[in-house]
């Protein structure tokens, strides 16, 4: 299981060419940030806590997260700009669901 586990069980892994490496997106249990992981293989070991996406300041609303997941179907630049997609709670009954771009840098 990745380090912090994936809330509700809802995790994304895809091959990502950038890193050379597959990558895990999952949100974190009861809180703003979405993990990302890892691994040599699907079934990892996965790398330790190491880049997280805080979505804390990305709205009005409550800071938690859910159903974090990666979408290779719309990378770009050979896996280094990937896009996320989650769902943001706004309050007991409603939430929304958000997108964003991840552009990663150089090791």
């Amino acid at each position: 299981m990745l380090s912090g586990g994936p809330q509700g069980g809802v995790l994304s892994i895809h091959w990502n060419p950038f890193f050379g490496k597959f990558v895990a997106f999952s949100s974190r249990p009861i809180d703003a940030r979405i993990a990302i992981r890892v691994a040599d293989h699907p079934e990892g070991p996965w790398s330790d806590a190491g880049i997280d996406i805080d979505t804390l300041h990305s709205g009005p609303g409550w800071f938690w997260t859910h159903t974090g997941l990666g979408h290779p179907e719309f990378a770009r630049d050979g896996g280094r700009t990937e896009y996320v997609t989650y769902g943001r709670n706004m309050d007991w009954l409603s939430d929304e669901p958000r997108l964003i771009e991840v552009r990663f840098g150089r090791k």
